[in-house]
């Protein structure tokens, strides 16, 4: 992905060529941030997309507990672990654990949950912690009674999240660990 390409406006950033870009930038007249890039991550050296994406598949057991975790660096391996043919069910739950993003990654994520691609631009925009960096209000804070609106909810969190014995580890290394 060029530099151009994350200014097109077309929503390069944010899926690959398909049904999920064609839903962002369906989206983007309503929601301009859907088409490009935060303009302050590109001049602050965020890399895009983020280095060296996973996901961890984490399925519960009918009876409780959980089954051995599951660790997916490609996207389509991730796809197909959560295709119709492994389904969540009553009896069972998946729960997906996020390190870095990258299109392929949104993609799968999105249209496997039909999760709306504002989530993924507000995650990308971390509202919450640039406010708190430069002490003063962010302009680009969604408003409470729009906020009110939504299904969902982004978090934004800094690495390393744990140090122990002396050690930083990232979320994922951490259910390594424990898992």
């Amino acid at each position: 992905m060029t530099h151009d390409s994350l200014h097109s406006h077309n929503c390069e950033w944010l899926a690959p060529e398909g049904p999920y870009r064609a839903l962002a930038q369906s989206l983007r007249a309503a929601d301009p941030r859907l088409g490009h890039r935060d303009v302050d991550s590109e001049k602050n050296g965020v890399p895009w997309p983020g280095v060296n994406p996973k996901a961890l598949v984490l399925r519960c057991k009918a009876v409780g507990g959980f089954m051995d975790p599951s660790t997916y660096t490609n996207a389509e391996a991730l796809r197909e672990a959560l295709s119709p043919a492994k389904p969540s069910g009553p009896k069972c739950r998946t729960v997906v654990i996020l390190e870095g993003l990258s299109p392929e990654f949104i993609e799968v994520l999105g249209i496997h949950y039909g999760i709306h691609p504002t989530m993924f631009a507000e995650h990308e925009r971390s509202h919450l912690t640039k406010a708190c960096r430069r002490l003063e209000p962010a302009a680009d804070l969604p408003l409470p009674a729009s906020v009110c609106t939504r299904d969902y909810v982004a978090l934004a969190f800094g690495f390393p999240i744990l140090e122990i014995e002396g050690s930083e580890r990232t979320a994922l290394q951490l259910i390594d660990t424990l898992g």
